[in-house]
């Protein structure tokens, strides 16, 4: 009987939240969200199974989305939204229509900047914290698919630190939130109305939204507008080192130095092949991706360090970054998009 009641209770419990009503927060997060038009030169669609978000509508102008970042007019897209592009114009939330200046773009991140001048300060919006959601989170995704501006879906995280083989470095959010084409670039916001991810990439062999969206998180998005908006460019961390997972006794997950791209590097730092990485700055190691993400994230010459296995006995190395070459980038780089 308790049973029966309990369960009763619970699904009356989730009709009546599935029946709550969306509309506060997107009245607050619509101001923020900007769609993006671009002349451009003619692109092909092609039916891979990974799609991007743009918008062909007549072979020179396509369709994205953005938001706002900053009062003073800088506005957040994806970097494929305004690739290639010969002008671009972003149109806000009460109809205004600006051409917008490229402040800097980002190739390992695929995110960029753009500065517009508005008459008046507008309502940006706030990233918030990707590392607080969980699988099973209400999101909500807005922006202008198929040209059809602030358009508004829901959804849930149905996956956190997706590798899809885009590049060495993915680490996106997935979700179930219908976005299509003409979404790349728009927010994913969260129940308190942050940014929590940049809508991406979908998964689709004919261009339209099967459930399985793509977005970068907005921890990765913060160090990157920043440098972007400080410096116009950005500069990532790496290691000269080829990796390869393995599990230590008592499953441990650990990495293997299997070889050396830099050996004066390695010396300074005093690395060697078959040196097996247990943890980073305290954190035990999960994964390579999730690893390599970690250094993409940081800045060249950042100290880090490192506990290491050498020779059966475990040491402590002061380890400093060096700057990724971002031919590994493009050389690395998975199923291309179709821009």
């Amino acid at each position: 009987m308790f049973k029966k009641i309990g369960l009763l209770a619970l699904l009356l419990s989730m009709n009546a939240y599935a029946q709550t009503s969306f509309a506060p927060i997107v009245k607050q997060v619509m101001p923020a969200v900007v769609n993006i038009s671009t002349a451009m030169q003619a692109q092909t669609q092609t039916d891979d199974v990974e799609d991007s978000l743009i918008f062909d509508t007549s072979g020179h102008t396509s369709l994205g989305s953005g938001f706002i970042a900053d009062e003073d007019g800088y506005v957040l897209t994806n970097r494929h939204v305004i690739e290639k592009s010969k002008e671009i114009k972003v149109t806000t939330f009460d109809g205004e229509t600006y051409v917008a200046d490229l402040i800097g773009e980002d190739e390992v991140t695929d995110i960029a900047l753009l500065k517009i001048e508005p008459a008046q300060p507008l309502s940006p919006a706030v990233l918030g914290d990707s590392d607080a959601l969980e699988v099973g989170d209400w999101v909500l995704a807005v922006g202008n698919p198929f040209g059809l501006s602030n358009s508004v879906t829901t959804g849930i995280v149905s996956a956190k630190s997706r590798n899809i083989g885009e590049t060495p470095f993915d680490d996106y959010i997935q979700t179930d939130a219908q976005i299509n084409e003409g979404n790349s670039g728009g927010p994913m916001f969260d129940m308190q109305g942050e940014v929590v991810g940049l809508n991406t990439l979908i998964f689709s062999k004919k261009s339209n939204s099967v459930g399985l969206g793509f977005a970068i998180p907005s921890n990765q998005i913060k160090r990157v507008y920043q440098e972007l908006k400080k410096n116009g460019n950005i500069t990532h961390a790496a290691l000269a080192l080829d990796l390869k997972e393995t599990v230590l006794q008592g499953g441990q997950k650990a990495l293997i130095i299997t070889g050396l791209k830099d050996e004066n590097w390695a010396l300074k730092n005093d690395l060697r092949v078959g040196d097996i990485i247990t943890s980073y700055n305290d954190t035990p190691v999960v994964s390579e991706q999730a690893f390599k993400v970690f250094i993409s994230g940081l800045k060249p010459e950042t100290e880090l360090t490192f506990k290491v296995f050498r020779d059966g006995e475990e040491t402590e190395l002061l380890i400093e970054t060096t700057p990724l070459d971002r031919k590994v980038v493009k050389t690395e780089q998975g199923m291309g998009r179709a821009d």
